[in-house]
């Protein structure tokens, strides 16, 4: 590659070791074990996959981080942080806050972006015959109570209303919640799309085809 500039060289070996060069950011739901599971929500913007909450729910902290399931240990999750949850929620276009009146309007962008997340993440509590959400354990302890962890929720009722909060309350690390499982997440390389592989190349291309052509009429 030495006809190449030193600035397109290093744009292909960013590329080449999947380096991510888009800044915006999308949640993409993917598969964990086998094809069509969609366990997993991959968030473009800070390239964490997140677990399906219903693969965790019902079982306390301690369980889940001592290995339930494999996630923390053979499969290398971890506990997210409220830091992480929230920037998981922005990503998403869901607001954090309390219960916003929507007037029954289900094109209202907040119930669309929550009701759009709680898909993606599971309902744990799927609809009751009022409100839908999705409740997970956090690796943070806003509260400060020794052997608790916090429980963030997203979601939505029939009225259109919508609600995200990142310490909705805590729970007991001894005990599970039949309606929470647990947010967890894991590091992953960004993986361009075969379309971005050929847009990049071709440009490399033309430039390595100028840049020789240069060097030819010198």
């Amino acid at each position: 590659m030495k006809f190449l500039p030193n600035s397109v060289k290093s744009l292909l070996i960013a590329f080449l070791l999947g380096v991510s060069i888009d800044s915006g950011a999308a949640l993409v739901q993917r598969d964990l074990a086998t094809p069509g599971d969609g366990l997993i929500t991959y968030d473009s913007g800070t390239e964490l996959s997140w677990l399906d909450l219903t693969a965790t729910v019902g079982q306390g902290y301690n369980e889940v981080a001592g290995g339930f399931g494999g996630f923390t240990t053979a499969l290398g999750f971890r506990y997210a942080t409220a830091v992480e949850v929230g920037r998981l929620f922005s990503d998403a276009g869901v607001a954090q806050g309390g219960w916003v009146w929507g007037y029954w309007n289900f094109g209202n962008p907040g119930y669309v972006a929550n009701s759009t997340l709680v898909s993606l993440l599971g309902a744990t509590h799927p609809f009751d015959g009022l409100s839908t959400y999705a409740m997970g354990l956090t690796g943070s302890n806003t509260f400060g109570t020794l052997g608790f962890h916090d429980v963030a929720a997203v979601g939505y009722n029939n009225h259109a209303d919508y609600v995200a909060l990142l310490a909705a309350t805590s729970t007991d690390d001894s005990q599970g919640t039949f309606d929470a499982g647990s947010f967890l997440v894991k590091e992953t390389v960004a993986v361009p799309e075969p379309e971005t592989y050929a847009m990049l190349l071709a440009g490399l291309g033309l430039l390595g085809f100028r840049e020789w052509s240069r060097k030819q009429q010198a």
